[in-house]
């Protein structure tokens, strides 16, 4: 547990999973990826429900990511160690949806984004997202800089997607840098995509920005 810039972050457990499912949902749900995925509004707040739920409830259960929260689970950030590969949200979709172009929209992204994916050793911010009501209150920033502080203690660099301008410029304000191939531009109208990258402050001697 560590307090940035007076907001107390710490690692989230199973007691926390229904809530940051509901911020999830809320953060991620009205998206131009989201939107891009599922068009219709009903259908595509049940489906992130499944999609939410099922992701925070494999990495709790599997570790195979880093899940970080706040006090009152307003936010949530969503780390993955280069040991590991995030798990395609087709798994966590129901029967129903399954073989629906949901799905293979889903996929689509997914292998647009892993065919520039860097070799180069990192840790990948799979989600970042806060409450609608609590956005523009530090609280994606302090998430950042609590994870932040280890990658440059360690020498780790750090690589994400902003899946939309303001997040994109957020990140950018964190020391992320737009990778050479950005944006990624999905098909039939997609939305755009940017890969990002963050050199550790202190480790001048890493390789910088792979392209």
């Amino acid at each position: 547990m560590r307090t940035t810039a007076h907001v107390t972050v710490r690692h989230a457990t199973f007691h926390d999973a229904p809530p940051l499912t509901s911020t999830l949902v809320n953060a991620l749900v009205d998206t131009p990826d989201a939107e891009w995925f599922i068009p219709d509004d009903d259908t595509r707040h049940a489906v992130y429900a499944e999609l939410c739920t099922g992701l925070i409830d494999y990495i709790l259960d599997n570790r195979s990511g880093v899940v970080y929260t706040v006090d009152d689970q307003s936010a949530v950030a969503i780390w993955y160690p280069d040991t590991s590969t995030p798990p395609s949200l087709v798994t966590f979709l129901s029967h129903t949806h399954a073989h629906s172009p949901t799905a293979e929209r889903i996929r689509q992204a997914e292998a647009a984004l892993a065919a520039h994916s860097p070799s180069i050793r990192h840790h990948r911010l799979g989600y970042l997202a806060v409450a609608p009501d609590r956005q523009c209150t530090g609280l994606g920033g302090a998430l950042l800089r609590h994870r932040h502080a280890t990658f440059d203690s360690a020498g780790i660099p750090a690589y994400l997607v902003a899946t939309s301008t303001g997040s994109r410029d957020l990140f950018a304000r964190h020391g992320y840098r737009l990778m050479r191939h950005a944006p990624i531009r999905l098909p039939h109208g997609g939305p755009a995509f940017w890969p990002m990258w963050r050199q550790p402050c202190a480790a001048e001697a890493l390789p910088r920005n792979p392209r």
